[in-house]
């Protein structure tokens, strides 16, 4: 009852890849399930199944089902900064994949706040999720490569979410540390200087 889809069930022996049948859904995806989802029932949507039959994993997940006691699972979660302590709220809505959502950052080592002007983050000029993405950027600048290169960050938030702005705080960060020599390369025609 506890072991992955793909295992052999000693107690009914059914063939890999088959799991013996549950009388609720949400059971079967529990028992279906390993890993770090396996204590979250219902994460995924299955077939409705009668109780005592065998039946091919791949015949347990159904688009757009369901799932028994509750609605079905969200795909997307809103976005919420959990790594910074200030900054204002993003002026837009801000969604994740929910499965990203449920895992942590790694903790934030970079002093931040020291190199940016108050009215920055105080004026609300970059949001707590913009604030994050120069932090984390600005925190990986910091490793040095064995090559002697400096390492770098690849920003992939989406469109409207601000990456110039998040491009300008990284920038200013180095700057007010002492950097001077930055390349900004777009194919925007709508950032002039």
């Amino acid at each position: 009852p506890e072991r992955a889809a793909t295992s052999p069930s000693p107690a009914s022996g059914s063939p890999p890849g088959l799991v013996p049948e549950k009388d609720s859904r949400r059971s079967l995806v529990t028992a279906a399930m390993s890993g770090p989802f396996s204590s979250t029932p219902g994460v995924l949507p299955v077939a409705p199944v009668a109780p005592g039959k065998v039946v091919p994993v791949d015949q347990l997940i159904e688009d757009n089902t369901e799932v028994e006691d509750g609605p079905p699972p969200e795909v997307f979660s809103k976005y919420v900064c959990h790594s910074l302590d200030f900054g204002k709220e993003h002026p837009g809505e801000v969604a994740e994949p929910a499965g990203l959502a449920l895992v942590p950052l790694p903790a934030p080592e970079f002093p931040l706040r020291d190199s940016l002007p108050p009215g920055v983050v105080e004026g609300g000029k970059l949001s707590c999720l913009q604030l994050e993405g120069v932090l984390y950027a600005c925190q990986r600048h910091r490793v040095m490569l064995p090559n002697g290169a400096r390492a770098g960050f690849f920003l992939g938030d989406g469109a409207g979410v601000g990456k110039g702005r998040q491009i300008s705080g990284i920038i200013l960060d180095s700057w007010a540390r002492g950097r001077r020599q930055h390349v900004w390369l777009s194919t925007s025609r709508d950032l002039k200087l």
